[in-house]
């Protein structure tokens, strides 16, 4: 264990630390060409058709989340979170240590979870990192891998210098009436990684002072590196919510600054209730 806890933030530090992921006011960020407003309702342009109510229950998850689990080998994806990396420029939802309330009855299991999106995230050169291993769908994890490659490490990756040479890439991209391309363009944004967008102070939005990390050995998370997110106020007020599948398997990151998200989530009534994204 003492081993485990001195190895995790060197991964990290590798996996984040580079010049591509500069702060989001070094960035040349473009206003998006239509993005409504966080956690507002979308006002899309004409010719769009309208948008059908969305039911996370009854959803077909399995359909679009077709490479669940990605993470069989080290839980919710301590090693995987450091290899195979690429980077993307296209708006994102971030949603590093969101908490999250469990969907019941889907297959597979996920949790909608509140996440941050703000001017730094949803403009066209919005900057974000993804790992080839954790995409949730087969075929375009496995094109991913063939385009890019194997690497640890964004020095030796041929997918982050520049960006948008990988398959998921373009996918992110919203058309005229708001909408991702992945998933069938049912979705908004699609949620991936940047450490310099959280905006002040709520780098971990549970509260605290944040980010701590506390390594759980068993439990229950999320993990929501590719999720599909809807630009509507989420369950605890954060402006995107994000539909994350769940993963219950050993060796996992959260936020040790997340005042009653342990490890093993929140139960009410007997049944899993809240639990937080995990990495």
């Amino acid at each position: 264990m003492t081993q485990m806890k001195a190895i995790i933030p060197l991964l990290l530090a590798v996996a984040l630390s580079s010049c591509l992921l500069c702060p989001a006011s070094a960035q040349d960020v473009e206003a998006a060409h239509w993005g409504g407003k966080p956690g507002k309702p979308h006002n899309p342009p004409q010719n769009c058709q309208p948008e059908a109510p969305f039911n996370a229950k009854t959803f077909d998850w399995a359909s679009v989340y077709t490479a669940y689990p990605v993470n069989n080998v080290v839980g919710t994806g301590i090693l995987l979170n450091t290899v195979d990396l690429f980077t993307c420029s296209a708006p994102y939802a971030l949603c590093a240590y969101a908490n999250c309330t469990i969907v019941e009855g889907t297959n597979p299991p996920v949790a909608e979870c509140g996440c941050q999106v703000s001017s730094a995230t949803l403009g066209r050169g919005a900057l974000s990192i993804g790992t080839t291993p954790t995409i949730l769908d087969k075929n375009l994890q496995t094109a991913t891998a063939q385009r890019c490659g194997s690497s640890i490490g964004l020095t030796y990756s041929i997918c982050t210098n520049p960006p948008n040479q990988a398959p998921f890439c373009p996918l992110m991209r919203r058309n005229r009436c708001g909408k991702a391309s992945m998933y069938g363009g049912v979705f908004d944004v699609i949620s991936t990684f940047n450490t310099s967008t959280w905006p002040s102070g709520i780098t971990s939005p549970q509260g605290g002072s944040g980010p701590g990390f506390k390594y759980c050995t068993k439990g229950c998370a999320t993990n929501c590196f590719a999720a599909a997110c809807h630009l509507k106020t989420a369950w605890n007020g954060m402006p995107a919510t994000c539909y994350c599948p769940v993963y219950c398997q050993p060796g996992f990151i959260m936020s040790s600054n997340s005042t009653g998200y342990e490890c093993e989530g929140q139960s009410v009534n007997g049944k899993l209730a809240y639990i937080q994204n995990g990495t």
